[in-house]
C-alpha cells in the first residue's frame, strides 16, 4: 500500500557509516528497494554498500522514526502515519507526522520539544551512532530551538539554549527509556511493513497500555489487506489518504484505489 507523505524527517544528502561515504540518494535506494521486498545482499550490490551497511541504515531509520511515533501517541497526538519509504518529490526519507500537535499551548510546546529529540534518543539507545543520529535529526533540532524560543522568548542567548536543549533531550531519554518496549514494537513492525497507519500506531498504543488485545490489530490489517485487494482487483493501488474526522467522532484513516 502506498503512502503519500505529508511530514518532514529526513536525512540530510551526506551521512557516513564506518569508512564508506553514504549519500542520501544510497539511503534512498537502500529504503525504498527494501520496501519493494528486495534481500538486502541485492540491495547491497545494487547500491554499492556492504550488506551490514544495509541494514544498519534500515534499523537506524526505524527507530528513529519509532522514537517518534511511539512518544507522539503516548501524548495522544495521534501519529497519523510513520513510514521508510521514500518520498521522490521531496526528498523526505522517512516520517512521522501528528495530527493533534498543539503548538499554541506551553505544554504543546514542550510535548513537540521532546518529540523531537525522541527520534535520536530512539535510535541511540538502540545502538546508533551519535554522529549518525546528529546528522539525522539536524531539522528535529531545528524545530525544536524555535519550540524553545517560543516557550523563553527570542532573547536566548547560546548558552542559555544549549542548557534547556541539554536538560530536554534528558527528559525525552527518560521518556523513550521508561516506553522502551512500545519504541521497540513500532520499529520492528516498520522493518516489517515500511508503513504504518493511523489505527495501526493507534492500537499498538493500546495494547502496550492494556487497552486492546493482538487480536484488533489482526482484525484492523484483514480489512486493510480487503482494501489492497480490491484495489488491485481494479488494476489499481491503495492509496493511503491520512485521517479523518468525516465518518464519524473517532479518527479514522481514508483511502482510495488510484
Amino acid at each position: 500500500m502506498k503512502r503519500i507523505p505529508r511530514g518532514i524527517d529526513s536525512w540530510p544528502r551526506n551521512a557516513y557509516l564506518v569508512a564508506v561515504e553514504i549519500t542520501g540518494e544510497m539511503q534512498a535506494a537502500t529504503l525504498r528497494l527494501r520496501a519493494s521486498g528486495t534481500k538486502a545482499t541485492e540491495i547491497a550490490k545494487k547500491v554499492g554498500l556492504s550488506v551490514r551497511s544495509v541494514q544498519r541504515i534500515a534499523k537506524a531509520t526505524a527507530y528513529h522514526e519509532a522514537g517518534h511515533a511511539a512518544v507522539g501517541a503516548i501524548f495522544g497526538n495521534h501519529p497519523d502515519w510513520a513510514t521508510l519509504i521514500p518520498d521522490p518529490d521531496t526528498n523526505v526519507l522517512a516520517g512521522v507526522t501528528e495530527i493533534d500537535a498543539d503548538l499554541e499551548s506551553k505544554e504543546g510546546l514542550k510535548e513537540e520539544i521532546i518529540n523531537c529529540y525522541a527520534g535520536q534518543c530512539a535510535e541511540l539507545r538502540a545502538g546508533g551512532s551519535i554522529r549518525r543520529a546528529k546528522l539525522g535529526g539536524a531539522i528535529d533540532d531545528q524545530i525544536a530551538r524555535d519550540c524553545l524560543k517560543r516557550l523563553h522568548g527570542e532573547g536566548l542567548d547560546e548558552k542559555r539554549m544549549e542548557a534547556l536543549e541539554k536538560e530536554m533531550r534528558a527528559v525525552a531519554d527518560t521518556m523513550v527509556e521508561k516506553h522502551w518496549p512500545l519504541v521497540e514494537r513500532i520499529a520492528a513492525e516498520l522493518l516489517r511493513h515500511s508503513t504504518l497507519v493511523l489505527e495501526e500506531l493507534e492500537i499498538m498504543r493500546a495494547i502496550y497500555q492494556g487497552e486492546k488485545t493482538e487480536a484488533d490489530l489482526n482484525k484492523l490489517r484483514e480489512g486493510l489487506s480487503k482494501v489492497d485487494a480490491q484495489c488491485h482487483a481494479l488494476g489499481k493501488t491503495a492509496v493511503y489518504k491520512g485521517s479523518s474526522k468525516e465518518f464519524g467522532p473517532e479518527l479514522m484513516s481514508t483511502w482510495s484505489c488510484e
